[in-house]
């Protein structure tokens, strides 16, 4: 799989797509540059700079999740550049391939220095891709970059921590109404284990939703592992230990929320129900 860049309008190099040329299927995440949702209502504000990290996952199989975020953050009056397809090495990582992914994270702090250097928040969709930015880049870099890497890890943020922890919480009622709807929340294990559920639930109360966490552990996906045709049937085993069982409880209608790529497909395998990323149910809660 190739690997994204941060690259100049026009430029194409090896391996990848040529602009207007994408395969049969893909919308890239980057079309919704385009778009004039969440901009007409946007709130006048001192602008935030937001560079927003799409992974590999969502820009190839859920690009409406990074719409979906784009149109958020420019309705609370960010300035957004989209940055990707990125990969960041979780998944080298994840299988042993620490020579590759130290490549892939001595690039990404080389080519996202100069963002935050010029004060853009580094906001991900996926939590296992931008956690890895902050949780293993400082340890996998050159010495010589430790400081950059510092400083790109300090910048990284989850969309639900940026929204929660970055932003003015009065930014959010003239355009975002979620009419006090319970969202039921499925959080993700990285998120547990290194932030918290709590940006998510915030980020919900701050649009009027009323979230309630779902008392779960892993899904049973666990990154790939379930993805495995050899682990499928432990994977399935997991996931009915908590998760699907209370899924299938809730009512047809119910919201669930699960800001995980992998836990979304877990749900939908195990339970036929869809899953949605916090980015899309807060972008559902628009006023007009």
């Amino acid at each position: 799989m190739p690997h994204g860049t941060i690259r100049p309008a026009g430029h194409t190099p090896a391996g990848h797509t040529p602009a207007g040329h994408t395969p049969a299927g893909h919308t890239p995440a980057g079309t919704a540059h385009a778009s004039p949702a969440g901009t007409a209502h946007a709130i006048p504000a001192e602008k935030t700079k937001v560079a927003l990290i799409v992974d590999w996952f969502t820009d190839y199989h859920e690009p409406s999740v990074a719409k979906a975020a784009l149109n958020v953050l420019r309705a609370l009056g960010c300035e957004v550049k989209v940055i990707g397809p990125l990969e960041s090495g979780r998944t080298q990582i994840s299988r042993g391939i620490l020579d590759t992914a130290r490549k892939i994270a001595i690039r990404n702090i080389r080519d996202l220095k100069p963002l935050v250097d010029a004060d853009y928040r580094l906001v991900g969709l996926e939590p296992s891709e931008i956690l890895t930015f902050r949780d293993e880049y400082p340890d996998l870099c050159d010495d010589e970059q430790l400081d950059d890497a510092r400083k790109v890890a300090a910048a990284s943020f989850l969309f639900e921590e940026f929204l929660a922890n970055e932003t003015d919480p009065d930014l959010f009622g003239d355009v975002f109404s979620g009419a006090g709807k319970k969202v039921y929340v499925h959080g993700h294990c990285y998120t547990k284990a290194l932030v918290g559920t709590s940006p998510v639930l915030e980020s919900l109360r701050r649009v009027r939703y009323e979230p309630v966490e779902l008392r779960t552990g892993c899904c049973g996906m666990a990154g790939s592992f379930g993805y495995e045709e050899k682990n499928y049937e432990v994977s399935m085993k997991i996931g009915e230990l908590a998760l699907f069982p209370q899924i299938r409880e809730l009512k047809e209608d119910d919201i669930i929320c699960s800001h995980g790529f992998s836990c979304r497909h877990q749900i939908s395998d195990g339970t036929g129900r869809a899953g949605r990323h916090t980015a899309e149910i807060i972008w559902d809660s628009r006023k007009y």
